[in-house]
């Protein structure tokens, strides 16, 4: 994969804007089967009838105006510490409304909701089947839930608190994803997809290209091994920011990364780790203790600071359980004690 060219000020807006926000505008819907799991303010149904490729036809925002696109997959703890199941617009200038932003394709509105207080997050319904969505924005005058959208119309304009526009999409007609094990996440992931893949022609070309030519991807999880995600025993992995860890990669290099959401020493944290470390997929109950050397991944997990801050000791004591602790300071060894955590699945 092509690795994503970043500036550390636009990557530094975006970590804020991740942080502030709660969950990068999640709900739960109360009444729902698991409040804490079911945080889309939505759910769709399979429509074989309808036919979703190429059903946008306009970028969110003139393609002029984007510096380069965060395909799926970005890590960004604490908001984000499973890997990200929307896109970053990242503009030129992010000032605020410098941006018009566009609707990709007519629909309904059925959510419109300021999930940090200021910016506005807006969910569009195309069918049963497929809704998109967009997050930090200032929405325009007249729109509201229930309004009908057609292609084109102005939507609002950049909030100018986050340095991209969020375009996130779930397409109900695509098997669920398989890599998405955790039953929390697959209540609001598994559908998720690169809004890249429903434009044809030449803006899809432009689009993919601004992306590193990737889609991304955040469906690690498989059966019986570390890769994926994981949330505290005890909890659901999405009731708490805290929460998560995530075993997974660097959505440019395909490097390892870990992704702490908090509870764990040094808190809140996406980790690079030592050369030829083991990767995630071939650990395995039979494994034993693995010990990965972390190194801080700052800039919106573009950069490695060279800086060992630590050791991070995982053994997976089940298939679906993981016991794991990180120790301050340089090494290469650590042993647990009565501070390790326990993870499920």
């Amino acid at each position: 994969m092509t690795t994503l060219k970043q500036t550390t000020s636009q990557v530094l807006l975006v970590l804020i804007m991740v942080s502030t926000l709660i969950a990068c505008g999640k709900k739960s819907v109360p009444g729902s089967s698991g409040d804490s799991c079911n945080i889309l303010s939505f759910s769709g149904s399979a429509n074989p009838q309808f036919n979703a490729l190429g059903v946008f036809t306009l970028s969110p925002v003139d393609p002029s105006a984007i510096n380069f696109i965060i395909p799926l997959g970005n890590l960004n703890p604490p908001g984000h510490t499973y890997p990200t199941d929307h896109m970053y617009f990242v503009l030129k200038n992010s000032n605020v409304d410098v941006n018009t932003v566009l609707a990709a394709a007519s629909g309904t509105v059925v959510d419109l909701y300021q999930p940090g207080g200021t910016d506005w997050k807006v969910v569009i319904k195309v069918d049963q089947s497929f809704y998109y969505y967009y997050d930090h924005i200032h929405i325009a005058p007249g729109i509201k839930k229930g309004s009908t959208i057609v292609v084109g119309q102005a939507m609002g304009t950049n909030s100018g608190n986050a340095a991209a526009i969020d375009f996130g999409v779930y397409n109900y007609n695509n098997a669920p994803l398989a890599g998405v094990l955790d039953r929390c996440l697959q209540e609001s992931e598994s559908y998720a997809d690169s809004a890249i893949k429903y434009y044809s022609g030449s803006t899809q070309a432009t689009l993919y290209e601004l992306s590193g030519s990737t889609y991304g991807k955040i469906d690690y999880d498989e059966a019986g091994k570390l890769v994926g995600d994981w949330a505290l025993s005890g909890h659901e992995a999405l009731e708490s920011n805290a929460v998560g860890l995530a075993f997974v990669y660097h959505v440019g290099s395909s490097s390892l990364r870990i992704a702490v959401g908090g509870t764990l020493t040094g808190g809140a944290m996406t980790y690079a780790v030592q050369d030829n470390a083991p990767d995630f997929k071939i650990i395995t109950p039979g494994s034993g203790q693995i010990n990965y050397q972390l190194y801080p991944s700052i800039n919106g997990d573009d950069s490695v600071s060279g800086v060992q801050y630590g050791v991070l000791a995982v053994q997976m004591i089940s298939d679906t359980q993981i016991k794991v602790e990180i120790f301050t300071g340089t090494g290469s060894t650590a042993t647990f004690d009565g501070n390790a955590q326990i993870y499920n699945r």
